[in-house]
């Protein structure tokens, strides 16, 4: 069985097995521009990729991760509307998914925290696995002062490099307190799909396909591109 056909055989999910497939591929085309809302004004970033959860299921789950210091923490935490639009372009499909973002947080920062994520995922757990997951440049990147304030003194050297959680053995002091810092700042974000306006390019003409999950099942609709 082909890597493609074992995804699609584990995903139920149509468009889902299909963008996995992609991406399994193409590891590379792991990042994608995500949008939220503060007021009425709309906010887009490039963010990484870092995860599917619950991909056997009908209700997937992206994460990402994020800095809880970040205004889209709160921009999420007031509205919890997303936007993201995901283009692979060896092969010319774009997958524009509309859904509800959630945080996990560091319990010190409960307040900024989902109450409707899946009970049945340790989000603990599965924050400090991708905490341990990601490069020791990515940790030591939320060790810093709050991203986007004004850099008062450049010349004070960050951390550029810090350990796993399961490696802090041995760390000295220093390292051990920014390790904690860049653990409670970090938080992951978690989307969960409602709607994907999918797009393939390179056959000709194009298709378009419109996937929208209501009362608890996903219906396609084809498109005029």
């Amino acid at each position: 069985m082909s890597a493609s056909a074992a995804i699609a055989a584990h995903y139920p999910v149509t468009w889902l097995a299909r963008l996995a497939s992609v991406i399994a591929k193409h590891p590379s085309y792991n990042l994608f521009q995500l949008a939220t809302v503060e007021d009425t004004i709309p906010r887009v970033r490039t963010v990484v990729h870092r995860a599917f959860l619950k991909p056997e299921t009908l209700n997937p789950l992206l994460l990402v991760t994020t800095d809880v210091r970040m205004p889209k923490s709160a921009q999420i935490a007031d509205n919890d509307n997303v936007e993201l639009a995901w283009y692979i372009e060896p092969t010319m499909e774009q997958f524009r998914i509309f859904g509800k973002a959630s945080l996990v947080p560091h319990p010190k920062h409960t307040a900024r925290g989902a109450s409707d994520l899946p009970t049945d995922v340790d989000w603990a757990a599965e924050r400090a696995n991708i905490f341990n997951t990601v490069s020791g440049a990515i940790r030591a990147s939320w060790c810093r002062p709050t991203p986007g304030s004004k850099l008062d003194e450049p010349e004070v050297a960050w951390p550029t490099h810090l350990p796993r959680l399961t490696d802090l053995d041995g760390a000295d002091e220093v390292t051990r307190e920014q390790t904690q810092r860049a653990f409670e700042n970090f938080a992951l974000l978690v989307i969960s799909p409602l709607s994907v306006d999918y797009v393939e390019l390179k056959p000709v003409p194009n298709l378009r396909t419109k996937f929208e999950f209501r009362e608890g099942e996903w219906t396609a609709t084809p498109l005029v591109p």
